[in-house]
């Protein structure tokens, strides 16, 4: 064999082992990569999906905190304890009828009755390790004599959603301040409080040339405010809240039938167009 075709020979092999060499490599790489695709999978589908505190369970908790929070001075402990046993657990149940002073009562002399005038859901967590079967719900529960408190009640699934203990007085979250928003100047403001002034009093009236004539916007439908309040348009003042776009915040006034001056505030969104007239092009 001379020495160029032994070059060609050699030069083949080399080439054949390199690509061999490639292929090798990116199974092997491939193989890898579906081994822990499939192992990410895997782990997905046996993470457990938590749902959330069914309404179920919140319904039943809600209906329970409406007998426990009644009371009357014509009602025994008796009749108290039959009204919530429905809605809790027998472990409860008997609970109560050993130590019916846990109830809330109103004594006899008395001649009175307490209730709840509104009772809300504020919060519901699964209890840990026990996801599905037992929760903790807070209800935000405002009573007849204006106290506004919050409630923590422990519900149990026992075929169906029952209480299994006491309320839980519990401080209510704060409500983040929110601060309201800075206002700015509006430009040319009389000829902006004469549009606006002219659409509210077309309006609240429910006359379609307010939005044909005062707005360039397909989202805007006409009302007739006015007739449902038996009441008279009597103004509007106008605050400006940013200038590009410009943005207003309009406090309108309307008296009704009775002579009270009712207040109702709106946020508009305006534009000057081509004919240099100022329109409304969204309402918040």
């Amino acid at each position: 064999m001379d020495r160029y075709r032994l070059k060609a020979v050699m030069k083949t092999v080399g080439y054949t082992i390199l690509w061999l060499g490639i292929i090798l490599f990116a199974t092997r790489q491939s193989v890898l990569m579906f081994k822990e695709t499939q192992t990410e999978s895997q782990q997905r589908e046996a993470a457990p999906v938590v749902q959330e505190v069914p309404e179920a369970a919140k319904t039943t908790v809600r209906k329970f905190l409406i007998h426990w929070l009644y009371a009357s001075s014509e009602e025994s402990t008796a009749e108290k304890i039959e009204r919530l046993e429905k809605y809790s657990t027998s472990g409860l149940v008997e609970r109560l009828k050993q130590k019916p002073n846990l109830l809330i009562t109103v004594e006899s002399s008395k001649k009175e009755t307490v209730q709840a005038n509104s009772i809300d859901p504020w919060k519901a967590k699964w209890i840990k390790k026990e996801e599905g079967k037992r929760a903790m719900i807070t209800f935000n529960v405002v009573m007849q004599d204006g106290r506004d408190i919050y409630l923590k009640v422990p519900v149990v699934k026992t075929g169906t959603w029952a209480v299994e203990g006491l309320p839980a007085l519990v401080p209510g979250e704060k409500q983040k301040e929110r601060p309201d928003p800075e206002t700015t100047t509006v430009p040319e403001l009389k000829e902006v409080e004469a549009v606006v002034d002219g659409f509210f009093s077309a309006w609240l009236a429910g006359k379609t040339e307010a939005i044909s004539r005062y707005s360039k916007t397909d989202d805007l439908q006409t009302t007739n405010a006015l007739e449902k309040l038996h009441g008279q348009y009597e103004g509007v003042t106008v605050e400006g809240l940013s200038e590009t776009p410009l943005k207003v915040k309009a406090v309108v006034t309307v008296q009704d039938a009775y002579g009270q001056t009712l207040s109702f505030e709106y946020r508009l969104m305006m534009k000057k167009a081509e004919d240099n007239q100022w329109y409304i092009t969204g309402m918040e």
